[in-house]
């Protein structure tokens, strides 16, 4: 994605944040976040879900939609889990997966976790627990030339 279309969609992003401006919790912010980061637009939804006027829902109407609905699928058909996926294209001996959709399936791993902790560190703050957490995963002073992790 080109910085003019990054630009472009973090400014979509904190326009939709400044509308849901204290209603979104942690969850939804992250999916919001995950979903721009990985270049789509936070006034689009994955399903094309529209208004009766035409319009497309946003991403957190969206969302606030999906939870309410319920998909129960037969026990014995479960798609791959996340761990087979992420086997799949990094088993560079199999004949599978091209090495342009490995990097882009590793690239969208990466954004989607990197947004994850981005918003676990945003729910630590907001709940007054990361200092405590850092306490705890770091007991010992850091040194001068050791950094935080974020």
């Amino acid at each position: 994605m080109d910085s003019k279309k990054r630009k472009s969609l973090q400014r979509e992003l904190q326009a939709v944040e400044d509308i849901y401006a204290g209603t979104l919790d942690w969850l939804e912010l992250g999916e919001l976040r995950s979903w721009v980061e990985a270049g789509n637009s936070p006034y689009e939804n994955p399903e094309r879900v529209v208004h009766e006027d035409g319009t497309l829902f946003d991403f957190i109407e969206w969302h606030r939609a999906a939870q309410w609905t319920t998909v129960i699928e037969p026990l014995d058909v479960q798609g791959p889990s996340g761990r087979e996926l992420f086997d799949f294209y990094t088993d560079r001996r199999s004949d599978h997966g091209s090495f342009d959709e490995t990097k882009e399936f590793l690239r969208e791993a990466q954004t989607f976790l990197g947004c994850e902790i981005l918003t676990l560190v945003d729910f630590l703050k907001e709940r007054g627990l990361l200092y405590a957490y850092l306490q705890y995963k770091y007991p010992e002073p850091l040194t001068e030339e050791e950094e935080l992790p974020f």
